[in-house]
């Protein structure tokens, strides 16, 4: 008879470290599997992380979540609604390593979890301030936003595809020479942050035109990746692979080291 040695804890879980290190500035991409509305078929896209937070630090280490940007209109969005529950996969060639993660998924968008309140509970985190920080720091990039302000991603081309290309560019000029970080009059660097949020908040979220920034910034949405099961393989350059898998049960994070 064998034994197969487990490790059970509430802290924060072993596998925030190789998800960290799976590239340095946690802007890895990650395949991510979902059920389609049919349920017939499993669809599947890569979604770029972009930063790994804790969901409730004060009171649960153990609630770490993925972190992704997306237009709140692409079919994903509705799939996850219909069934949070979802995969995730990268592989990372530099460091040999493989994760696979089983999560539930919510989405964050200009109206707030889609899906009611109910559908998260115990969240620390002010999710209405992280969505306009990453929206700001994606605002960088004129034709990032522009994305979010044109026709829905997956729809027909109305039209042909130089007039979209077109549309495109005119939007990506507008929103490249818009100002991302509004005028704090000199204040310090605590004050100005707080007053840029404000002054960004207030022109952004209670503006009624249809300029390309204000649709960009409503379709603008967060998906919240929560693991419950993450399983790790790092592949040995000499000697043998090692996998660990890590399931939550509860609070605790159960560890085992599974044949690779």
């Amino acid at each position: 008879m064998s034994i197969v040695a487990s490790t059970t804890t509430r802290s924060t879980p072993g596998w925030v470290q190789d998800v960290e290190s799976s590239k340095p500035g946690l802007s890895c991409t990650y395949a991510l599997a979902t059920l389609s509305l049919d349920q017939s078929r499993p669809e599947i896209r890569n979604v770029g992380i972009k930063d790994l937070i804790s969901l409730s630090p004060s009171a649960r280490p153990d609630r770490q979540a993925l972190l992704c940007s997306t237009d709140a209109r692409t079919p994903k969005v509705l799939q996850l609604v219909q069934n949070p529950r979802c995969s995730l996969s990268t592989w990372v060639p530099e460091e040999l390593l493989q994760i696979r993660i089983q999560a539930m998924a919510r989405t964050y968008s200009s109206q707030g979890w889609i899906g009611g309140e109910e559908a998260v509970s115990g969240v620390e985190v002010d999710m209405k301030r992280l969505r306009r920080e990453m929206w700001r720091s994606e605002s960088f990039h004129g034709r990032t936003r522009a994305w979010h302000a044109n026709p829905t991603p997956g729809t027909d081309l109305e039209g042909s595809r130089d007039g979209w290309t077109e549309q495109l560019a005119v939007s990506t000029a507008l929103l490249e020479g818009e100002d991302a970080s509004p005028s704090t009059g000199g204040l310090g660097s605590e004050e100005a942050e707080l007053k840029a949020d404000e002054v960004l908040a207030s022109i952004l979220e209670n503006r009624e035109n249809d300029s390309a920034e204000n649709r960009s910034y409503k379709n603008f949405a967060l998906i919240v990746f929560e693991p419950y099961e993450v399983d790790v393989v790092r592949m040995a350059k000499s000697g043998f692979d090692r996998r660990t898998r890590w399931t939550k049960q509860g609070d605790d994070w159960i560890s085992k080291e599974v044949v690779p």
